[in-house]
């Protein structure tokens, strides 16, 4: 019984002194998991003050701390954007037209197959410009820098 009682004790030993290992290595294990998502917090905070920094540089605001060097950088930077903001201004310009040669073309077909008189057929797209295109014509030929003009 005595031999019984001292090998139960060693493995409740045993048990308790791994349990006790663990639960300290959980422990180290969540602070040190602590300390990562603490230096994660503070790294992104700080990639949040270099955005809006740069967004309010953009904007023109606090400039006055700027080099010559950084303020070519950022003329540039908004050089860069403005050609990408009139290439897409062109793009829809474009396909607005095309959108309306289409349907121009459409009216003036319909109204050749419906014998009618007359001599022009306007349209009117969202941007209130109007396209006449006369019985002549087939197609109506205009580019975005034709509606600028008008």
């Amino acid at each position: 019984m005595v031999r019984f009682f001292l090998s139960s004790m060693k493995s409740i030993i045993e048990r308790y002194n791994k349990h006790r290992e663990e639960h300290q290595n959980r422990l180290f294990n969540s602070s040190s998991e602590v300390k990562f998502w603490q230096r994660e917090a503070s790294s992104l905070r700080q990639q949040l003050q270099y955005v809006q920094q740069c967004n309010r540089q953009l904007m023109g605001h606090e400039l006055s701390g700027l080099s010559i060097k950084d303020l070519r950088n950022l003329e540039s930077q908004l050089d860069m954007s403005l050609r990408c903001i009139r290439m897409r201004k062109d793009q829809v310009l474009s396909d607005e037209i095309e959108k309306l040669k289409r349907k121009v073309c459409g009216a003036s077909d319909a109204e050749a197959n419906n014998g009618s008189d007359s001599h022009a057929i306007e349209a009117q797209p969202l941007n209130k410009v109007a396209i006449a295109l006369t019985e002549k014509d087939d197609c109506l030929s205009l580019s975005p820098n034709h509606l600028l003009e008008m």
